[in-house]
C-alpha cells in the first residue's frame, strides 16, 4: 500500500508540480500512520522527488531561482510557527482544518481553470526572468510566508499554493512555474523536516525510504505523462481527488469528535 500510494502521489506531483504534500499526509494517515509521523514522511518524500525535478529545471534554465530562494527565506520563520501550533492542536481538529484547506484548494482549481490573469510580477520576455521591484518582492515573499506556515502546520510542500498564484499573477510559462514550484517545495520541505526532527518526533526510517523511492518513481512517470494530457483535465482530476479525500477526512474525524 505504501508503494502504490507513493507512486500515485508522485504521478500527481509530476503532472501538476503540486499535490504531493496535500495528499501524502492524509493518505499515509488513512493507511495507519499517526499524523505526527505521516507529516515528516510526506515532507521527506516531497523533498527527494522535488529535488530531482528541480535539478532538471535548473539545468534547463527554467527555474526562477531568485524567486524560489526568496520564498524559502520568508517561509523559514513561518514554518517554525506552524510546527509549534501543530503540536498544540488535537489531531482530529488538525485533520479537519487540513480537509477544509483541501476543499478550498479544490474549489480554486475548478473555478480558476479559465480565469483571466491579473499580472503583479512581470517577466522580461527577452530572458524569461522577473522584473524585480517592491511589488514583485512583496508578492513572492507573501507566497513564501503562507507556504511556510502551512508546511509546518500541515506537512505540505506548498505547490498547491505556489502554482495557481504564479499562474494567475505572473506571466511565467507553465513549465517554469512547475519547475520553480518544485524547487521551493524541496527547500521548504527540508526546513519543515528539520523543525519536526528537533521537536523530537520519531520518523520510521525504512518506511520513509520505501515511500520516498515510490514517490520519486511516480514523479518521473508523471513528468513523462504531462506532455500527453491537457492541463485542463489534469486540474479537474486533481480537484476531484482532493475533494474525495477531504470529505473522507471530515466525516471520519467529525464522527470521532462526536463519539
Amino acid at each position: 500500500m505504501y508503494i502504490i500510494c507513493g507512486i500515485l502521489i508522485g504521478i500527481i506531483l509530476g503532472l501538476t508540480g503540486a499535490g504531493g504534500g496535500i495528499l501524502s499526509a492524509p493518505i499515509l494517515h488513512f493507511i495507519g500512520i499517526p499524523l505526527s509521523q505521516a507529516v515528516p514522511i510526506g515532507l521527506i518524500a516531497i523533498a527527494c522527488s522535488s529535488s530531482i525535478a528541480a535539478a532538471a529545471g535548473i539545468k534547463q534554465k527554467i527555474v526562477r531561482y531568485k524567486a524560489a530562494l526568496l520564498m524559502a527565506c520568508f517561509a523559514l520563520p513561518f514554518s517554525f510557527i506552524g510546527v509549534n501550533l501543530a503540536k498544540k492542536l488535537p489531531q482530529p481538529y488538525l485533520l479537519i482544518l487540513f480537509a477544509c484547506i483541501m476543499l478550498i484548494v479544490a474549489m480554486r482549481l475548478i473555478f480558476t481553470i479559465n480565469a483571466k490573469q491579473n499580472i503583479i510580477a512581470h517577466i522580461n520576455p527577452k530572458n524569461g526572468k522577473f522584473y524585480w521591484n517592491v511589488n514583485t518582492g512583496l508578492f513572492v515573499g507573501g507566497i513564501g510566508s503562507i507556504v511556510g506556515f502551512l508546511s509546518g502546520l500541515l506537512g505540505v510542500g506548498g505547490g498547491f499554493i505556489i502554482v495557481p498564484l504564479l499562474k494567475k499573477f505572473t506571466n511565467l510559462s507553465m513549465h517554469s512555474i512547475i519547475a520553480t514550484s518544485l524547487t521551493v517545495s524541496c527547500l521548504i520541505s527540508l526546513v519543515s523536516v528539520y523543525f519536526t526532527v528537533i521537536h523530537g518526533i520519531y520518523i520510521p526510517l525504512k518506511l520513509t525510504v520505501v515511500f520516498s523511492i515510490a514517490v520519486v518513481i511516480g514523479m518521473l512517470a508523471g513528468r513523462k505523462l504531462s506532455v500527453y494530457i491537457s492541463e485542463k483535465y489534469i486540474q479537474y482530476g486533481f480537484a476531484v481527488v482532493i475533494i474525495c479525500i477531504a470529505l473522507s477526512l471530515i466525516i471520519r474525524n467529525l464522527n470521532f469528535i462526536i463519539s
